[in-house]
């Protein structure tokens, strides 16, 4: 115990509990773990309505944030930037974190775990160029902007749901990609070097346009799919508020869920894409569905491809 500051030892390797009432706090250098997790134990529990900065001393020995660490915390601010032993901000870091304003990245940070940021206040994401993967997380409706530079090692983005960013930048070294339902990004930009990814601005695509993989659900006027385009991906369309979308006269292979939970209000499939079977969950939980066109040559209407479209 050290003014109140709870650690496993004398030697303060790992940080157990603070006192109540903290508001500002340093970590010592020696803390390689701060104690957190689901169960109640987290480091902040007593001063989680107080605590408003944490900062790290420089030579910072931390490689262990728990996860949950700060989650539903007033934290306001905090600065991993002595943290170069840091690599792995660990699932719902920052969740629920209703005063959150400022982040400063660990200067090695290599992933980003699951719903780190999730139902978060922060406005806007720095992400350093070692960073490799983004997990999924969402709910962040004040967050406006996630800055990417053109030299990231970026690797793999997760399902980034229900954001307030407006356009987003995919560097050339991304290979996995998932989908963006409820962010308006009104324009997609993807590095002209990326050998695997495309873009004509409202959707992503592989290199040739041949398999389409999201589109923006900031689009809500009739919309036609590009004309390359020979597969679409499972949640292509998820979240999606597009008017009326057709297809190109061309084969073309729809997978499970790829119009799920979306709020297209008319579809039109064409004979000529020689459609055999709407998948499984296609079109479930869409509100918003009046009209669906269907070609002659389907046969297989999948489990519950039109479950819960009330409309």
């Amino acid at each position: 115990m050290s003014q109140g500051v709870q650690y496993d030892s004398d030697d303060r390797y790992v940080l157990i509990k603070l006192p109540s009432g903290t508001r500002t706090f340093t970590v010592p250098s020696s803390v390689q773990r701060i104690q957190a997790g689901k169960t109640g134990n987290s480091a902040f529990l007593l001063c989680k309505s107080t605590i408003q900065s944490v900062y790290f001393e420089q030579n910072s020995q931390l490689t262990d944030l728990q996860s949950f660490c700060f989650s539903e915390t007033s934290v306001e601010t905090v600065d991993f930037s002595h943290c170069n032993n840091l690599i792995i901000f660990t699932e719902s870091l920052f969740s629920n974190c209703l005063s959150l304003q400022s982040i400063i990245f660990p200067p090695n940070l290599e992933q980003i775990g699951k719903d780190c940021f999730s139902s978060s206040s922060i406005t806007s994401l720095d992400i350093p160029n070692s960073v490799t993967i983004i997990n999924d997380f969402q709910d962040c409706k004040s967050l406006t902007s996630i800055s990417i530079t053109s030299n990231s090692n970026l690797k793999s983005i997760g399902i980034l749901k229900n954001l307030a960013i407006s356009q987003f930048y995919i560097p050339k070294s991304v290979t996995s990609i998932k989908y963006f339902p409820k962010c308006p990004i009104s324009i997609f930009t993807v590095h002209q070097e990326n050998p695997n990814l495309n873009t004509d601005g409202t959707a992503i695509y592989n290199k040739t346009f041949s398999v389409m993989y999201c589109i923006s659900s900031y689009i809500s006027f009739d919309y036609n799919v590009n004309n390359k385009v020979r597969k679409i991906t499972e949640n292509c369309f998820t979240g999606s508020n597009i008017n009326t979308l057709s297809f190109p006269q061309h084969p073309i292979e729809l997978s499970r869920e790829v119009f799920y939970t979306s709020s297209i209000k008319n579809l039109v499939f064409n004979n000529e894409m020689y459609l055999k079977e709407i998948p499984l969950n296609a079109i479930s939980w869409n509100s918003k569905l009046t009209s669906v066109t269907l070609p002659e040559t389907l046969t297989v209407i999948g489990n519950y491809s039109f479950s819960h479209c009330t409309s």
